[in-house]
């Protein structure tokens, strides 16, 4: 509602804050089942990733050269925040490989 009413830095916010709690959501939660997982942590936060750059990039307007700068800077991002992903969950997973259940 705050992008459609022209209220982008309030709209980037509340974007940034659902961004964190999503990312703590997705590594809180890691060994819930697939159907489970993508549809209510993975496929929000995707979205959430992608909204954050739209929501920005209209916020800022970037027509000057530093700004294009920093839009180049901030889509190397995608490729950082993905590298990221893959490293923590690939030690995530081993770390409860290496765990083991004594009864």
């Amino acid at each position: 509602m705050l992008f459609v009413r022209s209220h982008f830095v309030w709209a980037e916010l509340i974007l940034v804050v659902n961004f964190f709690n999503l990312s703590f959501l997705y590594f809180r939660h890691p060994a819930h089942p697939r159907f489970i997982h993508i549809p209510v942590v993975s496929g929000p936060l995707a979205w959430t990733f992608v909204a954050l750059f739209w929501n920005g990039a209209i916020m800022v307007n970037a027509k000057s050269l530093p700004a294009r700068i920093l839009a180049n800077i901030a889509i190397w991002g995608i490729l950082v925040y993905g590298l990221f992903f893959l490293v923590t969950f690939k030690v995530s997973i081993s770390r409860l490989q290496n765990i083991t259940v004594q009864y």
